[in-house]
């Protein structure tokens, strides 16, 4: 998939693309991680996003 090389922007996009309903509960219960690194750590570093990088959406499973 062509994403842009921002990994907020890319982000943006597959969330789009793929019409997930991210606001509420699915930000909530869904982490984001990009290379096995959480996306927000990635984001900071101020690195792009390169061909064969991986982007996840990983469900947060557990309870009480």
């Amino acid at each position: 998939m062509e994403l842009p090389a921002d990994p907020s922007q890319a982000i943006e996009t597959i969330i789009a693309k793929f019409q997930i309903p991210w606001k509420g509960n699915v930000e909530k219960s869904t982490r984001i991680f990009i290379n096995k690194k959480f996306s927000d750590a990635f984001i900071k570093s101020g690195v792009q996003l390169k061909d064969d990088d991986v982007i996840a959406l990983i469900p947060i499973s557990g309870g009480g």
